[in-house]
């Protein structure tokens, strides 16, 4: 944003990405009740690896990307690589939670959470470093790179599906399914109460 549109402007590009966050939590919220939770993840991860790898090959251009280093607030690549790295980084951990939750029973999240949470102060860790070579990467390479990172995400929930069904236990003895909507839960004691009443 500093470089094509302007430092200047980041206040402003703050309060417009509340707003474009919003509006993409709002289409998220519609969907989560429409399709499942592993096909959220490659809906929206499918959606935004073509949005990186498009901006990837945007800032590569001479004319509207990195190259041209007057910033003007009128260069549209600029607000929307902003609006769509702070719109993904608040959709990728609500969609990452939901899915976990809804496929780890309380008992394996007592052990679980707290090497998820490692892991992701690792990836914290190894993406701002590689933020600190945008100068020799360039940062086109590093958003079609952060394009080809949500297909490998995709990917590893496909093959957690393959792997582990798409069962979930949730606490208290519920079951669940993944691919079904948030609604879709039954316990041991709601099965027996639709038999009683049948």
């Amino acid at each position: 944003l500093a470089t094509t549109v302007g430092l200047e402007y980041q206040p402003r590009a703050k309060l417009l990405s509340v707003c474009v966050t919003l509006v993409v939590v709002s289409a998220y919220n519609a969907l989560i009740d429409r399709v499942s939770k592993p096909s959220l993840f490659y809906v929206v991860g499918l959606f935004y690896a073509v949005v990186f790898v498009t901006l990837g090959g945007c800032l590569a251009h001479r004319t509207i990307g990195m190259e041209n280093t007057t910033p003007d607030p009128h260069r549209l690549i600029g607000w929307v690589t902003y609006f769509a790295i702070e719109s993904y980084g608040s959709l990728a951990v609500a969609l990452f939670w939901a899915f976990t939750n809804a496929s780890i029973d309380l008992e394996d999240a007592k052990s679980s959470y707290g090497l998820i949470v490692a892991f992701a102060q690792v990836g914290a860790i190894f993406g701002s470093t590689l933020a600190t070579q945008a100068r020799s990467l360039h940062v086109s390479f590093l958003f079609v790179l952060g394009g080809a990172s949500c297909l490998v995400v995709c990917a590893m929930v496909r093959g957690y599906e393959a792997l582990f069904g798409e069962t979930a236990t949730c606490a208290g003895g519920a079951t669940t399914t993944l691919s079904s909507s948030p609604r879709s839960v039954s316990s041991p004691s709601s099965r027996r109460a639709s038999f009683g009443s049948s």
